[in-house]
């Protein structure tokens, strides 16, 4: 940090930090399912934020879809409705039905590259700092 650093330099900080952190999540769920996923659905105020989403592609390495309804969780809400109802005669077709994307951000190669080596230093900065945080 020095002086040339502005509030946009520390936003984006504070984005990819964020990112970084769901990116742990990321990598947990993939232990999890045995699989990678190369596809992140993105909803909700942060979706809005094509910078933030550009960020997410890039450092999760997967194409980020948007969903047109702003509202996921009473979309999620009103399909189990549905499927409860009988509206619909499979998961599937309620999904095809209900969901919609708006836009599809790609990751950058150059980029993905770039946040792999910075998340390597990023997953050593906590069990450094771990004795002092509990300190704290």
């Amino acid at each position: 940090m020095d002086i040339r650093h502005t509030l946009s330099h520390f936003t984006r900080a504070v984005l990819e930090g964020i990112t970084f952190s769901l990116k742990d999540s990321q990598q947990l769920m993939e232990e999890l399912a045995g699989r990678r996923f190369t596809r992140i659905v993105s909803v909700g105020g942060g979706a809005k934020n094509l910078a933030w989403l550009q960020i997410q592609a890039d450092i999760f390495d997967a194409t980020i879809y948007c969903l047109s309804a702003e509202e996921g969780p009473a979309l999620d809400a009103t399909m189990i409705a549905a499927l409860g109802l009988g509206w619909f005669d499979t998961p599937e077709s309620c999904c095809q039905f209900f969901i919609q994307y708006t836009d599809a951000v790609e990751p950058l190669s150059q980029n993905v590259e770039k946040y792999r080596k910075i998340y390597q230093q990023y997953r050593k900065i906590y069990p450094a700092t771990k004795e002092i945080c509990h300190n704290l």
